[in-house]
């Protein structure tokens, strides 16, 4: 999988440290996509019972719920082109929360922090800009549809938290 992939660390690796380091990356590498789907199931996990309240076993199997379903939608539609929609998705939501967070900063600053200066800004702005950069030449220039459903997805999970923030 990581050679059609085009992995760049495993052709290096082939190449210049032999056969042993190899396999030793791709070990190092499967440990850490795993460490990453595990810390990214716990999150969402936690959200969702910060969200909804109930048990944590409740919270659980409703994101296994939805992952499951995610995954049988993506065996159904093809798994390459369901993977590379849900990346695109995951991306776009990844640069918008980003971006958002960029702009706020600077008046977080000055409120939390009781800083201000020009530095503040101008660190807003560029992390604002970077996002920018990074969804159109990541994501609006591959995908249009998927840019959409990503920031729609973004915008609902912003609108679920001020509402629940109101609510309470």
């Amino acid at each position: 999988m990581l050679r059609a992939t085009q992995y760049p660390g495993l052709w290096v690796a082939e190449r210049f440290a032999g056969p042993a380091l190899t396999y030793i990356y791709i070990a190092l590498t499967l440990s850490s996509v795993a460490g990453t789907i595990i810390a990214a199931f716990m999150a969402v996990q936690r959200l969702t019972y910060a969200l909804n309240g109930g048990s944590l076993d409740r919270s659980s199997l409703t994101v296994l719920a939805f992952v499951t379903a995610l995954n049988v939608t993506g065996v159904l539609i093809g798994p390459s082109s369901a993977y590379v929609y849900v990346v695109l998705i995951s991306l776009t939501a990844l640069f918008t929360s980003h971006a958002a967070l960029s702009a706020l900063y600077a008046s977080f600053s000055r409120r939390a922090l009781r800083s201000v200066g020009l530095t503040r800004p101008l660190l807003a702005a560029g992390g604002v800009a970077l996002m920018t950069l990074g969804l159109y030449y990541e994501v609006i220039s591959v995908d249009l549809q998927a840019a959409a459903v990503g920031l729609a997805l973004t915008a609902a999970a912003a609108l679920l938290g001020l509402f629940q923030g109101y609510a309470r």
